[in-house]
């Protein structure tokens, strides 16, 4: 076994010293400043990420797409459609399945159908279509 010399065992002391103290840091930033009454690891730090969780989740917006019905899975709340590009989503043109929301009546949807449909998506890009129209 080779012996560990003096300066290489301070060499590494320094680097794990540099290490801590920049996580240190990086958790520091990363959950904001601290108010009076507050620590890194007690209850308020914890209920601040999970307040920007739950307002990401909240914030939504509305997608619109176009695309041509494949299939209907009324069972699943289910269609797939073939779509054109959707920018907002970062999508190419592709077939995909979506789920619906129980407003969503698909009762006089069927395969073929051009449609416009709009998606309802959340802070984390979850998405669901809100509401479909068949294109005349």
């Amino acid at each position: 076994m080779k012996n560990i010399s003096i300066k290489n065992t301070f060499k590494l002391a320094a680097f794990v010293t540099t290490v801590s103290s920049f996580l240190t840091a990086f958790t520091y930033a990363e959950s904001g400043p601290m108010h009076e009454g507050e620590s890194m690891h007690g209850h308020d730090g914890a209920s601040g990420h999970m307040m920007q969780q739950e307002a990401m989740a909240a914030h939504h917006r509305e997608v619109i797409g176009t695309g041509r019905i494949n299939k209907i899975m009324a069972d699943k709340q289910m269609i797939n459609i073939s779509h054109e590009p959707i920018a907002e989503m970062d999508w190419p043109k592709m077939r995909m399945n979506f789920k619906t929301m129980a407003q969503v009546k698909m009762d006089d949807l069927k395969p073929g159908q051009e449609v416009t449909f709009t998606l309802d998506v959340d802070g984390y890009n979850n998405y669901v279509i809100k509401k479909i129209d068949v294109n005349q």
